[in-house]
């Protein structure tokens, strides 16, 4: 059975666009957030605050998960909010 590729439709409010794959590795910050179930200010408060991102503004879900990992393990580790 072949793998079935995420797609983000994000032509609800602009007709005539076409689909395009998502790529984890480079994630526009509303993708990233919508594949986290999180509302879009909370990656950008992230990135705002230090969060790692592509040279090219992209958000790679990896590399911003292992982020909040070394932060809320930071947090724990310290007893106050990150």
């Amino acid at each position: 059975m072949p793998s079935e590729r995420l797609e983000h439709t994000g032509n609800e409010d602009r007709p005539g666009q076409t689909t395009r794959p998502l790529d984890p590795a480079a994630l526009m910050v509303e993708d990233a957030a919508r594949m986290l179930d999180i509302p879009r200010e909370w990656v950008q408060e992230d990135l705002e605050a230090g969060a790692p991102r592509n040279p090219d503004g992209t958000v790679n879900l990896i590399h911003y998960a292992a982020w909040l990992n070394k932060a809320l393990q930071e947090e724990a580790n310290s007893g106050e909010p990150a």
